[in-house]
C-alpha cells in the first residue's frame, strides 16, 4: 500500500473535476541521473524542496485579480505530517500560502470551500 493509502491519485482525480483549479503532483527528495542513456547515473538531481506537498495547484480566486497559490500534503487517514512537513506548512502560512494536510477528500473539498470564500 502506498504511503499516503492512495490520496494523492483521489485528490488529484477531484482536483481535476474542479474548472477554477490547476495543480500538479510534486515530488521531493533527489534522484540519481546518467548523462547519457545506458550510462550509470553520474549525478544527483534535486526534486522539490524538503516538505513541500504531494501536489502543488493555483485557484483561480473570483475576487483576485491573480491565481492563488496552494500546497495539499496527503496522508493515509490517521497520518500525521513528518517534521519537514509541519517546517513548511508553517514557513508558507507566514507568507498567507494555503497549505493542507489532508487525510480524506472531504478535507480537500473544505480546503477549497475555505479558499474560494477567503
Amino acid at each position: 500500500m502506498k504511503s499516503d493509502g492512495g490520496n494523492v491519485q483521489k485528490f488529484l482525480e477531484y482536483l481535476a473535476t474542479q474548472q477554477d483549479v490547476r495543480c500538479w503532483r510534486m515530488n521531493s527528495g533527489k534522484v540519481a541521473v546518467a548523462n547519457r542513456i545506458g550510462l550509470p547515473a553520474t549525478r544527483m538531481v534535486q526534486l522539490g524542496p524538503d516538505g513541500i506537498g504531494d501536489i502543488c495547484g493555483v485557484l483561480q480566486h473570483r475576487r483576485l485579480r491573480w491565481g492563488l497559490y496552494f500546497e495539499l500534503e496527503a496522508k493515509r487517514p490517521g497520518g500525521k505530517a513528518r517534521p519537514t512537513q509541519v517546517t513548511r506548512q508553517a514557513e508558507l502560512e507566514r507568507m498567507n500560502v494555503p497549505y493542507c494536510v489532508a487525510d480524506e477528500l472531504g478535507d480537500v473539498v473544505r480546503f477549497l470551500e475555505e479558499l474560494r470564500e477567503s
